[in-house]
């Protein structure tokens, strides 16, 4: 998951510069990840990753039917598997 998310950046990264490399700015590449989808989707280890650019609560753009490892961390540090659960495709809502 983490060589996904750091392809996912830099993915994002690019298309911020596209115009401009020099002015790449924090909003821009986060701007940028709702465009990584569909000719844009990102191939990385766990699959494609194409985001969805729906917006809900706040929040950015969604993985599309995704599988996300939910974790637990204690007070202590310690991190415990607790589930596995698959993201809802986009405009399901679920």
């Amino acid at each position: 998951m983490g060589y996904d998310a750091i392809l996912t950046c830099i993915s994002a990264i690019h298309l911020a510069g596209e115009a401009n490399p020099a002015a790449v700015t924090v909003g821009g590449v986060s701007q940028e990840l709702s465009a990584l989808q569909g000719s844009r989707t990102v191939y990385g280890a766990s699959g494609p990753i194409d985001l969805s650019g729906i917006y809900s609560g706040g929040q950015g753009s969604n993985p599309v039917s995704k599988v996300v490892p939910i974790l637990r961390l204690s007070i202590g540090g310690t991190v415990t598997f607790v589930d596995l659960q698959q993201t809802s495709p986009a405009g399901t809502g679920g």
